[in-house]
């Protein structure tokens, strides 16, 4: 016979051992985010568009390919409305870093999650969602170095799907 110490213990296991299957894990298969080779510039990713396409779900992924004018149109909810992590790739197979992969240490410095080669690296970042009554919901990303992206972050208005941000121009 279990004392009742060990029932107690064998409860609590077993009740954390079902957690995941009652449905509390709202968490979003992960996105893979396939774009042109070359590309660089703004992304809009435009949710609950009747015209739009649903994402390819492969091996437990859901596939966002991004067309080279930079705006996909999704039937369904856009990348990122629940906990989802996402990679990045060129449609030749390539990989591509995130802002996942580019990370600030305790110290500011910058540490990367594979090989750089440039000292400001390109990658995909996420910018902002933007929510309007009445329209479909429009998440923005770019591909491009960190300084672009602050940029492109911090001047909204110019940012223009497919195309690099113009820095030089005010």
């Amino acid at each position: 016979m279990l004392s009742s110490r060990w029932r107690s213990w064998i409860i609590i296991a077993a009740f954390w051992m079902c957690i995941p299957q009652a449905g509390c894990d709202n968490r979003m298969p992960d996105a893979v985010f396939v774009l042109p080779k070359g590309f660089r510039g703004a992304i809009l990713i435009q949710g609950h568009d009747p015209a739009g396409e649903e994402p390819q779900f492969k091996k437990g992924q859901l596939i966002y390919e991004i067309p080279r004018n930079g705006i996909l149109k999704l039937k369904g909810e856009p990348p990122f409305t629940r906990w989802q992590s996402k990679t990045a790739i060129c449609d030749d197979g390539t990989p591509l870093l995130t802002d996942s992969d580019i990370t600030p240490d305790l110290d500011g410095n910058t540490r990367y999650r594979g090989p750089i080669t440039d000292s400001e690296p390109i990658a995909l970042w996420t910018l902002f969602t933007v929510h309007e009554e009445g329209e479909s919901e429009k998440q923005w990303m770019y591909l491009g170095t960190r300084g672009e992206m602050k940029s492109a972050n911090s001047d909204s208005d110019r940012l223009v799907p497919g195309a690099p941000l113009d820095m030089k121009h005010p």
